[in-house]
């Protein structure tokens, strides 16, 4: 496989811890604080003794990451629909698991929603070449994205997690391989990378304290639909004030992406959804991967104490 590339920042911050990990799962440790507990439903990363975030490679519809956790111990993340909704949490959308990455319209195909014969499966440890970075740990993985249970397409996930007291990090690189036929992205605002927050980073609804700020000066509501490099919601989380930031990397497809910001907690970078996003006529955002041919986007999602240029 080639090797590991550079990725962007990405922070999350904590939620729900999920159940303890079996008794003796193989453990990776970085330079760093950072160790990695593996087993067949996946992997939990620490920071010390504190849990950073644990990747789901066993969920129904998708591999998904969650809880994430921040340097204040609470989650960022919702719990539900992985488990009852928190107090506070609204029990909508139960397709928004988290954080993950799929697209509502994929060679005519939901895989945003999913769960109509559309499911993203974990085929297994992708082997990576080259000098891990000091203090960072990365994983990577063979995804085969299905249509009841007939291969429509490949996925190279690496995702490489960073820590500090201060703030937390994972970075994804998600590679797309049209490895059976041309693949069609079609133009809608259902996708494409996203997380859904804890409810008290929530813009409204009966616990929500939360704001939206965007690269490109735009706050709350007005960051839906814009282009920018990077949002961020910030708000109470755990008794502290915690912001969260996804990031669109310099080279990505029609960089920087249109954002599905939602003022309930949806967060999403969507580099297809123009028509949606800007009124423009249906099928402007539009893409064809011709098979054979590979699309790579990178990602990163932060948590810290401090908002994100400070």
């Amino acid at each position: 496989m080639r090797a590991t590339p550079t990725l962007l920042l990405v922070s999350l911050a904590a939620c729900n811890a999920p159940e303890a990990p079996p008794s003796s799962p193989s453990e990776i440790t970085s330079s760093g604080p950072l160790r990695i507990e593996e087993d067949a439903d996946g992997l939990r990363v620490f920071m010390g003794d504190e849990l950073f975030c644990a990747y789901d490679r066993r969920n129904e519809l998708r591999p998904i990451l969650w809880p994430v956790n921040g340097p204040a111990g609470a989650g960022v993340t919702r719990a539900y629909p992985q488990t009852e909704a928190a107090p506070g949490e609204a029990s909508d959308h139960p397709h928004h698991q988290a954080v993950w990455y799929g697209h509502g319209a994929v060679n005519g195909h939901d895989f945003w929603h999913a769960g109509h014969g559309e499911r993203v499966v974990d085929l297994g440890d992708m082997e990576l070449e080259g000098p891990a970075e000091e203090g960072t740990l990365s994983r990577g993985f063979l995804m085969s994205w299905q249509v009841k249970g007939e291969e429509l397409c490949q996925e190279e996930r690496v995702m490489s997690f960073r820590g500090t007291s201060e703030e937390r990090w994972v970075d994804f690189e998600l590679t797309l391989h049209a490895n059976q036929t041309d693949l069609r992205f079609g133009d809608t605002k259902e996708g494409t990378f996203a997380v859904r927050l804890a409810p008290t980073l929530r813009l409204r609804g009966p616990v929500a304290e939360g704001s939206i700020r965007n690269s490109a000066g735009h706050t709350d509501g007005e960051a839906w639909g814009k282009r920018a490099a990077w949002v961020e919601y910030s708000g109470p989380v755990g008794g502290e004030t915690v912001y969260v930031s996804l990031h669109d990397h310099s080279e990505n497809l029609r960089h920087p992406t249109w954002w599905h910001a939602r003022d309930y907690g949806l967060l999403a970078a969507n580099p297809f959804g123009i028509h949606d996003f800007e009124r423009k006529p249906g099928g402007t955002g539009d893409f064809t991967l011709p098979k054979g041919e590979r699309l790579t986007q990178r990602y990163s999602l932060r948590v810290a104490r401090t908002p994100y240029g400070n």
